[in-house]
């Protein structure tokens, strides 16, 4: 169902824009250079974040993986739609105004929980760790590389390997 694009690119996108209309200037918002070698660290980066995230689930009582074959809009929605928007209002918008007031460390933690705990509200507040350890390395990425396109991808190849491996 293609509603599920729709509902997350609205909903992430509106929060965002009127963020952004907050914080001023939104080209600040995206930076998007970023030199080879740290679109080169995404892959591993979502390899770890992907290994954390699958023994955490592991270690919960009933949980598993998902029960329904994802379709078209399913995999457009997580692997394209979520990461750049998730990352934009994430290490885009929210960075800058946590960063602004605090410094980049401070915009690190404070994104990785915010980026936990939307996860989090999405299904239920056991995801919340594993999540906030997904978030600190595309934030840790955000932080050295200056730009959010290794988080994009890192998050992108996160959602790709997790759907890739429950579906077979």
């Amino acid at each position: 169902d293609w509603s599920v694009v729709w509902v997350g690119v609205g909903a992430i996108g509106g929060a965002g824009l009127a963020a952004s209309a907050l914080l001023g200037d939104w080209r600040h918002l995206a930076p998007w250079r970023t030199r080879p070698r740290w679109l080169a660290l995404a892959v591993p980066a979502a390899a770890l974040t992907v290994a954390v995230s699958i023994g955490y689930v592991w270690l919960l009582p009933g949980e598993a993986g998902p029960e329904e074959t994802a379709t078209l809009p399913v995999w457009i929605a997580a692997v394209v739609v979520a990461p750049l928007f998730e990352e934009w209002l994430s290490r885009g918008v929210a960075w800058r105004a946590a960063s602004t007031m605090a410094g980049d460390r401070a915009a690190l933690w404070l994104t990785a929980i915010l980026f936990a705990f939307l996860h989090g509200l999405a299904g239920h507040l056991l995801a919340v760790p594993h999540r906030l350890f997904s978030g600190v390395v595309y934030g840790w990425l955000r932080w050295r590389s200056g730009s959010l396109l290794p988080g994009i991808v890192a998050h992108a190849a996160h959602n790709a390997l997790v759907i890739g491996l429950f579906e077979g």
